[in-house]
């Protein structure tokens, strides 16, 4: 997969009593998402400079951890696999899903974050300018 092939990325992180952050940023349309349960007046959209999408493009490609995520159906439900988690009442859930051209490579777990974590958080944070992350 090339920088180019990289189309979107869904990230959720649920924290047993202490709400879920959920963002899609979508490279081929310009956008990102954010949606916060604690912080209802955090929800928003933002469109992404050119220059913001082609660095994340990049550093999404140079991630090799997320393109070691498992392949997966189109249909398949990033909500559902974190609410799938948030059942085992777990202290920490996470999910991601990374859309290209080629398909979905997607993940989910609970309890530990994966390695590769602070990286993607810090993507996220330089292009959101809020933490991602729940106190």
């Amino acid at each position: 997969m090339t920088a180019r092939d990289i189309e979107s990325l869904d990230c959720e992180l649920a924290v047993y009593r202490k709400g879920f952050l959920s963002v899609h940023i979508n490279l081929a349309r310009g956008y990102l998402t954010w949606r916060e349960s604690n912080s209802w007046n955090n929800n928003f959209t933002r469109s992404l400079r050119p220059e913001q999408i082609e660095q994340l493009r990049l550093n999404l490609a140079n991630a090799g951890w997320l393109l070691q995520l498992p392949e997966s159906m189109e249909g398949d439900s990033l909500e559902s696999d974190l609410g799938n988690l948030q059942a085992h009442h777990s202290s920490v859930a996470w999910s991601l899903c990374l859309k290209s051209t080629g398909g979905c490579r997607r993940d989910a777990g609970c309890d530990t974050l994966p390695d590769g974590w602070s990286e993607l958080r810090r993507m996220i944070e330089s292009v959101s300018r809020l933490p991602f992350s729940l106190n």
